[in-house]
């Protein structure tokens, strides 16, 4: 140490790092602080994105009551795009935290250390990057949904958010050594997400047979959609908000799986199939949006 020369440590708390609840740290390098702020920022606007699906206000309920269903869907439609900006930039803030350190790491063999939080590990930081994604690309078949596309299409656009939630998982599961410890919730949202939008494209398929007039085999489809959902329970039992996503799910596919069925009793009496469609190839249509470190220390 110069003489003079102060070390300051500032103390951060990480919720992706902690097995359960939160943890604080302690960090002395500048670069770690640097990317922490990045992730802070990054999560941020995550936050705030997801913010905009939030249930409204009673008086934005009103004013909402107020327009037609075209200016209400229009109106939605609005609201998903910024949302998939917002989670756009946040994976690739996030991106970029994992891009710069690996860079530093590679040009002036900087060091990660032990005992950090997961927000500066390349991992994480690469994982929570396709996660902004994957909640992107579920806006998107949302959006998709608003502007009557074709559902096989949704289909595709569903398991893509699939891959991307997998992805996520993946790059966790293969890059265990370079945690301390992960957080339960962190791993149990991704299998619970995967498997819910798993569930959200054989649905999509299953209502692209029924309009192809293919009911028996969108029943077998149903079914299938229902099991996907079913997976989700005992990831569920734990969250209460999960445990109603969850319900709601069951209902949901239930209700069509009824309707397909009484439709087929009534119109078509098609034998109902062995094999179900599953879901078609997976169609990713969001990428991060370029975020810029000190560009000026790259050069």
């Amino acid at each position: 140490n110069l003489p003079g020369k102060m070390v300051v440590a500032f103390k951060w708390t990480t919720h992706v790092t902690a097995t359960k609840g939160a943890k604080e740290y302690k960090l002395k390098k500048m670069i770690q602080e640097l990317l922490m702020q990045t992730a802070y920022f990054a999560l941020f606007c995550r936050e705030e994105a997801l913010g905009r699906l939030d249930s409204k206000s009673e008086e934005e309920e009103r004013e909402r009551e107020k327009k037609d269903e075209k200016e209400r869907r229009l109106e939605d439609i609005e609201t998903c795009k910024k949302v998939v900006q917002e989670l756009r930039e946040a994976a690739g803030a996030l991106k970029a935290s994992a891009d710069y350190f690996v860079h530093k790491r590679d040009t002036m063999g900087v060091k990660q250390g032990y005992d950090v939080p997961s927000e500066v590990c390349v991992s994480m930081c690469r994982c929570l990057s396709q996660v902004c994604l994957a909640e992107a690309q579920l806006v998107t078949c949302f959006t998709a949904q608003l502007k009557g596309l074709k559902k096989h299409l949704i289909a595709s656009l569903y398991n893509g958010a699939t891959s991307f939630f997998q992805e996520a998982s993946q790059e966790i599961k293969g890059n265990l050594s370079e945690f301390n410890e992960v957080s339960d919730n962190l791993m149990k949202y991704l299998a619970f997400m995967s498997w819910m939008s798993t569930a959200r494209s054989v649905e999509q398929n299953a209502l692209h047979l029924e309009e192809e007039e293919k009911v028996g085999e969108a029943i077998t489809t149903f079914r299938l959609s229902f099991k996907f959902v079913k997976k989700c329970e005992p990831i569920a039992q734990d969250e209460k908000a999960w445990m109603d996503v969850y319900n709601g799910e069951v209902r949901r596919v239930c209700a069509e799986l009824d309707k397909s069925r009484k439709s087929n009793q009534i119109v078509y009496f098609q034998s109902e199939s062995q094999h179900a469609a599953g879901c078609p190839d997976p169609k990713q249509v969001v990428s991060p949006i370029p975020f810029e470190i000190l560009s000026a220390g790259k050069a």
